[in-house]
């Protein structure tokens, strides 16, 4: 019986493995996935209007679609005011990270943070 118990213990060494490797694999989730060449892609009425290249913004520049005021900045972006009534889209913030969504609906306004480099969906995010 003793001996079957030694053989099911682990070593200091397989345990500092394993919470090495679980530390590991908090860390790859925990932390934002940013990615470089970040494009904000605007929709009006489930169509493309305007793609903007934020990486390669030098300064902050701002456009009006719809009634939303938006502001392309090289780090995300933000819709400054709208004309509807519940402001979802303005208190949603600025938009910083790879598939990070924001919409105004009554306006039919989608803005979408999207790279080349790399695609996310709900499962990778």
């Amino acid at each position: 019986m003793k001996r079957r118990l030694k053989e099911v213990m682990l070593g200091k060494w397989d345990v500092l493995i394993i919470l090495a490797a679980l530390l590991i694999c908090v860390l790859w989730f925990a932390l934002p996935q940013k990615s470089g060449g970040l494009s904000a892609v605007v929709y009006l009425d489930g169509e493309q209007i305007m793609s903007v290249e934020l990486s390669s913004l030098q300064k902050s520049e701002e456009a009006e679609v719809s009634g939303c005021r938006l502001l392309f900045e090289p780090d995300g972006v933000t819709v400054l005011s709208a004309d509807c009534p519940n402001q979802l889209c303005v208190r949603a913030g600025k938009l910083k990270l790879l598939g990070a969504v924001t919409a105004c609906v009554p306006n039919k306004v989608v803005i979408v943070l999207r790279s080349e480099k790399q695609n996310a969906d709900a499962v990778s995010y």
